[in-house]
């Protein structure tokens, strides 16, 4: 067994752990493949959720940076330290969320989703309440009007 600071610390390690595994694929059988859907759905409700707070937070910091400096941050590693202690990271790739200003007045922050492929945050709309289906979007994170 690995020594736990070895261990896969985002999901990109984790699929490619469990794809190079010659014991993952001896494992596979019908119930396996019954029970990971059921295992995954609150998987992705979890990660979707945890990444949307994290955009949360963030926002709250920018917002911070925006009443104390009279403008939006050009990037988020303008935050650090004064505040965050360091940039915010996607839970699932480990790399640092996806910040878009805008010129107008609003902003996007999120992470890449299950399929941790920046799509733009095209899946991101103003928090009207929070999607039940938050985890099959694209983007997780949040749009910001002010």
């Amino acid at each position: 067994m690995k020594h736990p600071k070895e261990l896969p610390s985002t999901l990109t390690e984790i699929e490619a752990a469990r794809a190079g595994s010659s014991v993952w694929n001896k494992i596979r059988n019908p119930l396996s493949q019954v029970a990971m859907p059921a295992i995954m759905s609150p998987a992705k409700r979890i990660a979707a959720t945890q990444t949307t707070l994290r955009s949360l937070a963030t926002a709250c910091a920018v917002e911070r940076y925006r009443m104390a400096h009279g403008r939006l941050p050009a990037t988020l590693e303008n935050l650090v330290p004064a505040f965050v202690p360091s940039v915010p990271t996607d839970p699932l790739t480990g790399k640092p969320l996806c910040y878009k200003p805008s010129e107008s007045s609003s902003y996007l922050i999120y992470g890449t989703g299950w399929d941790q492929t920046d799509n733009s945050g095209s899946s991101v709309s103003a928090m009207t309440g929070l999607s039940s289906r938050l985890e099959n979007q694209a983007d997780w994170g949040v749009l910001v009007k002010f």
